[in-house]
């Protein structure tokens, strides 16, 4: 999977690049910090890679530590009961825990295949656990409800998280306060690429651009319309195009909005790719650390995270 600027043409034939997510908490103004722990268990079905597995079982993790310390409430519950042997695992779906995750200490994955029986006939299983320990804080007010979204055109009613190989991706978003925001996609080779501010983009838009509020924002459009900033020029607006090598693959991309500034992590120059180049990046493990040290000191620092799926030719 490949996302690159579009400088040239919309050709792809660079090697693919495979995204995944880092698991985000949106919050508000916290009280005390919590030390704490979970653990989950999650079934690798048919139409789930490992990472994605893996991914599930982080949050679910994520959710028992912070019920743990400050407990959950539903807003429509639907609770699944799981028996393997002597274990019995629960999920919850639709709940919401009162507090945020904002650093993670350690955490652990470990595999095992189990017999099960489906339609009589005896196969086995893939069940990943993941332990997880780290620092949570009370959400004391409601999170800010901003909006993001996925395009496959440069207008409001083309909102799609399903992309073809080689297809533009444009972004939607609105927030009910001003502030200022980013785009970033992390990918399965431990880098990590900004695709907002543009690349081009000097002081004082390098750190996060500028949003309004109630104000409707489409980026990765070269429209005069959706360029909003005045002394940017349109031309040099990144355009993203999605690419493939495989029948179908995954990514996810996430916003992280402050309604105050915040600094970006140190970044490597972007590099130049047949018919294109890819965004400016640093390794994961330093992007981590720049998310986990914002959430800490700035509890209006959120992000909210969009999962694409992108159909190979």
């Amino acid at each position: 999977m490949l996302i690159s600027v579009l400088r040239l043409s919309p050709k792809i034939t660079h090697p693919a690049i495979i995204l995944i997510v880092l698991l985000s908490w949106t919050g508000a103004v916290a009280q005390k910090k919590f030390n704490t722990k979970g653990e989950a268990q999650v079934r690798q079905e048919d139409n789930m890679s490992k990472e994605e597995t893996r991914k599930k079982a982080k949050e679910l993790a994520i959710v028992n530590a912070i019920e743990n310390v400050l407990g959950t409430y539903v807003e429509q519950e639907t609770t699944i009961d799981i028996s393997q042997g002597q274990a019995s695992f629960k999920i919850i779906g639709n709940n919401k825990v009162k507090g945020e995750w904002i650093e993670t200490d350690k955490e652990e994955f470990k595999e095992e295949s189990r017999l099960s029986e489906k339609k009589g006939n005896k196969e086995f299983e893939v069940w990943l656990t993941c332990k997880i320990s780290g620092s949570v804080r009370e959400i004391v007010k409601p999170k800010l409800a901003f909006q993001v979204q996925t395009l496959s055109c440069p207008k409001g009613n083309c909102r799609t998280t399903d992309f073809r190989n080689e297809e533009q991706m444009y972004a939607y978003f609105r927030t009910p306060s001003k502030g200022y925001l980013s785009i970033y996609a992390v990918q399965d080779d431990a880098t990590v690429l900004r695709l907002l501010p543009y690349d081009q983009m000097t002081a004082p838009y390098e750190d996060a651009v500028p949003v309004k509020s109630d104000q409707e924002y489409i980026f990765f459009s070269k429209q005069p319309a959706h360029n909003y900033f005045p002394d940017f020029p349109s031309g040099l607006i990144d355009e993203m195009v999605l690419g493939t090598t495989k029948p179908k693959e995954f990514m996810q991309i996430y916003f992280v909005f402050s309604t105050e500034k915040f600094s970006k992590p140190l970044l490597n120059a972007g590099k130049t790719i047949e018919n294109g180049m890819l965004p400016k990046s640093l390794s994961q493990n330093r992007f981590e650390e720049w998310i986990q040290s914002n959430r800490i000191f700035n509890p209006e620092f959120n992000y909210e995270v969009v999962n694409v799926s992108i159909s190979g030719n």
